[in-house]
């Protein structure tokens, strides 16, 4: 499914003013791959990225996650070679799509707004911030 339809899918139950969010959302594109913490072997599962903030990040994933379990996810941009590992615990799952789960992930430690920025920058282009360029 194009990430486009994956967002607008996982995202059309949930209004502006159902938000509870305290930090503002952006929309972004990478390869994901989330671990539980507690797997000796660290197995990642690839998952699909809704949108990410200081505070946490929005996830689609077949991988079905236990609330509040502790995560490892994974970021790359294959293109600016550029990859992140943050941490996080599952705060909520919804079902989505057939066979698959909408996370809510809050990130433990919070990230940094200049970090937060970085990936972002990085993700589009830096005349229009249009062009996503995530993978």
């Amino acid at each position: 499914m194009p990430q486009e339809a994956i967002v607008r899918a996982a995202t059309a139950s949930h209004s502006e003013a159902e938000d509870r969010r305290t930090h503002r959302r952006r929309a972004g594109k990478a390869v994901v791959q989330i671990a539980r913490e507690r797997d000796p072997a660290r197995r990642g599962f690839p998952a699909n990225l809704l949108n990410i903030s200081v505070g946490g990040i929005g996830l689609v994933t077949a991988a079905q996650m236990e609330l509040n379990e502790q995560v490892r996810i994974s970021l790359r941009n294959e293109i600016q070679r550029i990859s992140t590992e943050l941490r996080g615990t599952v705060r909520w799952m919804s079902p989505a799509a057939e066979g698959e789960f909408r996370l809510g992930i809050e990130l433990n430690p919070r990230m940094s707004p200049n970090d937060l920025m970085s990936l972002t920058r990085v993700g589009s282009n830096f005349g229009t911030g249009a062009g996503k360029i995530w993978m």
